[in-house]
């Protein structure tokens, strides 16, 4: 019988070590992707920063390899959309870009304020307006929606996580408690086996 209990205690021994290599284990992971998470953020500011260096050598007429060329004439493209964009916008609300200095003015003026330029008249589309903010609204709204999804898909890997230590450290307190409760069971019989023996 005490052979059972001894072999009874090293097994709970065990047992409490592997569940707290494992507690640590999921806690140190944890560390490492946060560390992992901070240094992939700090890459893409500095790609992003790397990649400015690279489109304003475009800009100023550095040749470039053929991927980086491609890269920045679509973001050349893309920019010249905003400025597109941009302008309809300033329509919509009243006002125009002068030809001479490049200013915003208001729509109903003649005559440019600040150089006197003529201000041409503008002729918005309203049906083409409407129709590139719906474009523009529903890919901001794909977007908000793969953003939630990956926030939310992100917080249940911690929330798991989190129910997983959680799970950890009960079973670490049952194996100690279970541990105790097998001490005393051994100790309480040791002293009936030694006040029967007397």
């Amino acid at each position: 019988m005490k052979d059972f209990f001894e072999e009874l205690g090293k097994y709970i021994g065990e047992t409490a070590t592997t569940v707290g290599n494992k507690a640590g284990e999921v806690i140190e992971t944890q560390k490492l992707k946060s560390q992992v998470r901070s240094l992939a953020h700090e890459n893409t500011v500095d790609l992003l920063e790397l990649g400015r260096g690279v489109y304003e050598q475009y800009k100023n007429g550095t040749a470039l390899d053929e991927k980086a060329e491609g890269l920045c004439e679509a973001i050349s493209s893309r920019e010249e959309s905003i400025a597109e964009f941009e302008e309809k916008i300033s329509a919509i609300r009243g006002a125009g870009k002068c030809p001479n200095c490049g200013k915003t003015v208001a729509k109903e003026m003649v005559f440019c304020p600040y150089c006197g330029e003529k201000m041409p008249a503008v002729a918005v589309d309203d049906e083409d307006v409407f129709a590139d903010y719906e474009e523009f609204a529903g890919e901001e709204a794909e977007k908000t929606v793969a953003t939630a999804e990956a926030e939310k898909s992100a917080a249940a890997e911690e929330e798991h996580l989190a129910d997983e230590t959680e799970d950890i450290k009960l079973r670490e307190e049952d194996a100690s408690l279970f541990e105790e409760e097998a001490v005393k069971g051994e100790a309480a019989r040791s002293q009936e086996a030694a006040e029967e023996e007397a």
